[in-house]
């Protein structure tokens, strides 16, 4: 975060001890799923069951803990006469919607939903949410016998109790989060784009918990910059499993993708993306399934600041204190830049903050009035570290324009370190500068 200032001059049971309270219900059962689509399913779960190391607790206390869900899940053991509950834990990070599954091989077998609750006197509870019991029978084979209808969570901790019906049996059990809504109008909205990482699931299949074709996610462009995606598939193999992204804007606001709303298509395949340039306001991503089924790990990143005279970012005059989030990377976006003016002499403070890394913090004084910050215009510049802070006085401009004014520029840089020794590259001069104290004693 960049904040720059310059104030105008003034003066009970084998589970365990725990009650499990009664709140959901049971259902009636899904109907059939075709052969061709069961084989195909079953052969494609066998590619991510994990098999439960150590054997799941048959107590809340001991259960195996899968974690925050996000995403899918699968996991594969056995239940029978002699080793009759297991019991999974895990958390929902946020509120969602949720899929349950348990596919019994060879025995009956039950499914069993549990919520978490804590009273305020900080008692807990576990409230009974949904159940199935799976089966062989029918024209499915009992295919869909022990799916659990979708519904939506809140945040918290939640488990799932196997419970052998007959003898024994190896089961599979699928636990599904779906944060992102499949419309514009339940998009997961992430706010302001900075940069952020989201996990998910997206799939086209025939089962509840595989049932997931798009995901919709909102985004707000706090200012004109640069937007960019890119979509990661958990599965890699792009002859089993793709998907595309799809940047949209809805310009009559009717919630609908109309003709023209979609600006920009990827490509299907395992990794896909998207980038471009936008005004400031309110888009939405799909991400769509073209292939099976897939966790995801999706990245959405906005540049505000630009490294050119054409692109960086205009704050405006500083007659009161503002601040900025943006990204910065030695990766590739080394160097973010900032032009604003000052309209009389005044106490500045430029702060700049960053959660990883490190970077230069420079203030340069555009003399010659060219727009490109270069090294003798220097008029401060920082250590490389994750908080720089630069106090000084800064005097209104010249005007070298009909209507404008000779500009201050507040510049972010990234230092890189290679085998050749620390370097970083000046924002707007075009040529990179292995010598820090070149830069600094210059102006």
């Amino acid at each position: 975060m960049l904040s720059i200032n310059a104030p105008k001059p003034t003066a009970g049971n084998r589970l365990s001890t725990r009650q499990v309270r009664s709140g959901g219900r049971r259902p009636s059962l899904k109907g059939p799923v075709s052969r061709a689509a069961r084989s195909i399913v079953e052969s494609l779960e066998g590619r991510s069951l994990f098999s439960v190391t150590p054997d799941p607790g048959a107590t809340f206390a001991t259960a195996f803990n899968v974690g925050d869900l996000n995403g899918e899940v699968q996991l594969n053991d056995a239940v029978g006469p002699n080793d009759s509950t297991d019991i999974y834990k895990f958390s929902m990070p946020r509120a969602g919607m949720f899929f349950g599954r348990i596919r019994a091989s060879t025995a009956h077998a039950e499914i069993d939903l549990i919520q978490e609750q804590i009273d305020p006197d900080g008692s807990v509870h576990d409230v009974f949410v949904d159940s199935r019991e799976a089966n062989q029978d029918g024209a499915d084979a009992g295919f869909a016998s022990g799916d659990l209808d979708g519904r939506f969570l809140s945040a918290g901790n939640y488990f799932i109790i196997v419970t052998a019906r007959g003898g024994d049996t190896q089961y599979l059990i699928r636990m599904t989060a779906d944060y992102a809504g499949s419309s514009m109008s339940a998009a997961r909205d992430v706010g302001s784009a900075s940069d952020g990482t989201f996990q998910d699931f997206v799939g086209h299949f025939p089962t509840p918990s595989l049932e997931d074709g798009t995901d919709f996610y909102k985004v707000k462009m706090d200012a004109h910059g640069t937007l960019s995606s890119v979509l990661s598939l958990d599965s890699t193999d792009p002859t089993t499993f793709l998907a595309h992204v799809q940047l949209i804007r809805d310009f009559n606001g009717n919630g609908a993708i109309d003709a023209g709303d979609i600006l920009q298509t990827s490509t299907p395949d395992t990794v896909s993306g998207i980038n471009m340039d936008l005004a400031a306001g309110t888009y939405s991503f799909a991400w769509v399934s073209d292939l099976n089924f897939s966790n995801y790990h999706l990245n959405i990143n906005a540049d505000y600041a630009g490294n050119t005279p054409d692109t960086q970012r205009i704050t405006g005059p500083l007659d009161t204190g503002k601040s900025f989030n943006d990204f910065i990377s030695a990766a590739g976006d080394i160097i973010d830049q900032y032009k604003f003016s000052a309209s009389s002499t005044r106490p500045a403070n430029l702060v700049f903050r960053q959660d990883s890394g490190s970077s230069f913090l420079t203030l340069f004084k555009d003399r010659n009035n060219d727009g490109i910050a270069q090294p003798e215009e220097t008029v401060l510049s920082t250590d490389a570290t994750t908080f720089s802070n630069i106090i000084t006085t800064i005097e209104p401009g010249k005007l070298h324009l009909p209507g404008s004014r000779c500009l201050w520029r507040g510049n972010l840089s990234v230092l890189r370190r290679s085998a050749a020794g620390p370097r970083r590259k000046h924002a707007g001069h075009g040529e990179e500068h292995r010598d820090r104290q070149r830069l600094e004693s210059s102006g």
